[in-house]
C-alpha cells in the first residue's frame, strides 16, 4: 500500500515537473517575460536590483538597465564633476518610467531642456534618477536621507503623483505589508518600519528567491497574475470607499481632490503634507 501511494506521487510530481518543463519552453518560444528589476531593501521594502536589465512590455517597451548603484539611470560618480549642477530627482514610477527608453524620459528631457540656462551661469546638467515604482513619499524621504547624500546634489526634485501617493502614506489605506510608513507620535513623525518582521518580507528574503524568478519565465507569469490580482482587489476596495465617501455622481479619480471627510483620508493627507514639508528641510 505504501509503495502504491509512493508510486502515485513520484507520477504526480513527474508529470509537474515534465508540464513545467514544456511551460518554460512555451513561453520561451512566444518571447513572455515579465522581468523583475528589484530586491527585498532593509530600508524601503524593496529597491531596485544593481545590474538588473530585461525588455519592459507594459504600457510602452524600453530595454530596462539598472546601474551599478541600483538606480534606472546611467553609471553617475558619487563626486559631481566639475562645474555641474546636480539635480536629484525623487518618485514613484512616472520618475522610475520603465516604459520609455531612457533618453526619452522627463528627467534626462531635464538635463536637455535646461542646457544654456542663463541662471546656470554656464554650468552644465546632470539629473539623477532616484525613482523606484510604487514608492510613496514616505520611501522617497527614506531614500534621501540614506541614498541621495552622497551624491551632493543642488536641487532635490520630490514628483508627487496624487492617484495614489496620498493613500500610499496611510498604512491602513494602503494595506502593504511590505513596506515602510510614518505615522505621528507626540506630535511628531516616527518611522513605522514593521515590515521587517512581516512573513512576507521574510520570504522575500530566502535564499536564491530573486534568482529563480530572474530565470524562470512561468515564475515571472505566476508572479506578474498575482501582483494584478492583488492590485485590482486594492484597487476595488479604494473605489468602494471613494464611492461612499464622494456619492456615484463625482467622478471617482477626481475624489481626491475634495476635501476629506473619511478620518483615514484626513490622516493621509495630514502624514502625506508633512512629509512633503520635511522632505524639503532636509533638501535644504
Amino acid at each position: 500500500m505504501v509503495k502504491q501511494w509512493a508510486s502515485h506521487i513520484a507520477l504526480v510530481l513527474s508529470g509537474c515537473c515534465v508540464a513545467f518543463v514544456l511551460a518554460e519552453i512555451g513561453l520561451r518560444v512566444l518571447g513572455v517575460s515579465y522581468p523583475y528589476f528589484y530586491l527585498p531593501d532593509d530600508l524601503t521594502g524593496y529597491a531596485h536590483k544593481p545590474g538588473a536589465r530585461g525588455f519592459w512590455h507594459k504600457e510602452g517597451e524600453a530595454y530596462v538597465t539598472i546601474n551599478r548603484a541600483g538606480l534606472r539611470d546611467r553609471e553617475h560618480s558619487l563626486e559631481k564633476p566639475p562645474g555641474t549642477f546636480r539635480i536629484a530627482v525623487l518618485g514613484d514610477s512616472y520618475t522610475e518610467a520603465l516604459q520609455l527608453p531612457m533618453d526619452q524620459t522627463y528627467w534626462a528631457r531635464l538635463e536637455q531642456e535646461l542646457r544654456g540656462c542663463p541662471a546656470l551661469a554656464g554650468r552644465s546638467v546632470e539629473a539623477v534618477n532616484f525613482g523606484v515604482s510604487g514608492y510613496s513619499t514616505a520611501q522617497e524621504l527614506l531614500v534621501l536621507r540614506h541614498k541621495v547624500r552622497p551624491y551632493h546634489p543642488d536641487l532635490v526634485l520630490l514628483a508627487l503623483f496624487t492617484g495614489n501617493d496620498i493613500r500610499g502614506n496611510s498604512r491602513e489605506l494602503d494595506g502593504d505589508s511590505v513596506r515602510p510608513y510614518y505615522a505621528f507620535k507626540d506630535g511628531g513623525l516616527v518611522l513605522d518600519d514593521a515590515f521587517r518582521r512581516s512573513v512576507a518580507f521574510r520570504l522575500q528574503q530566502l535564499p536564491f528567491s530573486s534568482e529563480a524568478f530572474e530565470f524562470s519565465r512561468v515564475l515571472q507569469l505566476i508572479r506578474e497574475a498575482k501582483y494584478r490580482l492583488k492590485g485590482a482587489l486594492n484597487e476595488a476596495v479604494h473605489q468602494r470607499r471613494m464611492k461612499a465617501e464622494a456619492g456615484p455622481e463625482i467622478d471617482l479619480d477626481a475624489t481626491v481632490y475634495l476635501e476629506p471627510t473619511d478620518p483615514l483620508w484626513t490622516e493621509a493627507w495630514t502624514i502625506t503634507e508633512a512629509l512633503v514639508v520635511l522632505t524639503k528641510r532636509e533638501a535644504e
